[in-house]
């Protein structure tokens, strides 16, 4: 059972995340940046907060910084009413997130993940988190299975006992 204090230390090394991200942004870093992980188009849940997730132990598991990118216009995430009232409770603001229309040229960057989608017009991914049937070949990195969601396959690939 995770104990409150370990909840409360995993909720800051998140922010701590984020925080790194919105330093890329201010120092125009981001703009260079090569590593993306894009969720799919519906933003729900899963889609939204599995991408930051992915992006946020790939950064602690590997030492690798993966900018998540939002694939909705950033004004449309306080009308999402669950993503809005867990961001504020872990204190991130939608703001100092990044999206997917601030990077036009995506499909030239060398190493973008699919998370919660396995096609995307113009890219080819070095890796694909997806419980969706596959529509096309897999890419080398591909951990697809059928169930409830992509946090579920996330969950899996992280504790695989």
């Amino acid at each position: 059972m995770i104990g409150s204090f370990m909840i409360i230390n995993m909720v800051v090394k998140f922010r701590d995340y984020i925080e790194r991200l919105l330093q890329l942004r201010l120092t125009n870093q981001h703009l260079q940046h090569q590593n993306f992980i894009i969720g799919n188009s519906s933003v729900d849940y899963d889609s939204f907060f599995g991408s930051l997730i992915y992006g946020y132990m790939t950064f602690l598991l590997y030492n690798t910084l993966f900018i998540p990118l939002i694939d909705c216009p950033k004004q449309e995430v306080p009308l999402r009413f669950e993503i809005t009232y867990v961001l504020n409770r872990i204190g991130v603001h939608h703001e100092h997130l990044y999206y997917h229309h601030e990077f036009p040229d995506l499909e030239k960057r060398t190493n973008v993940l699919l998370y919660d989608h396995n096609v995307r017009e113009g890219i080819q991914p070095a890796e694909i988190v997806d419980h969706h049937f596959m529509k096309d070949k897999a890419c080398p990195r591909t951990i697809v299975a059928h169930c409830a969601s992509a946090m579920t396959l996330l969950y899996y690939s992280l504790h695989p006992e």
